[in-house]
């Protein structure tokens, strides 16, 4: 059975995982969303703002919030969001 998709990362996310030593916060948000259903997407901006590739029901995970401010993308950054305040997300 495959777990619905409810999230996706960008490189950033994953070129942190890659690192020695990978930021605790963002291993620490993987974890708590793992069985949510994580995905890996290459998503451009112009995409986002065309409609074109904007996720339907996804947050997108990133380090860069800000290239997605105005496009009513949710997004999780798990540099700056304390796990206690990342919204629930349930799977479809």
């Amino acid at each position: 059975m495959t777990t619905p998709l409810a999230w996706l990362t960008d490189m950033s996310v994953v070129s942190e995982m890659l690192r020695p030593r990978p930021e605790p916060r963002v291993a620490a948000f993987l974890d708590s969303i793992a069985d949510e259903g994580l995905g890996l997407a290459t998503i451009s901006i112009r995409e986002v703002l065309d409609g074109s590739g904007r996720p339907r029901d996804l947050a997108v995970v990133t380090r860069n919030a800000r290239e997605f401010r105005n496009t009513g993308v949710q997004i999780g950054n798990p540099w700056t969001i304390e796990l206690r305040s990342i919204p629930t997300r349930k799977p479809n």
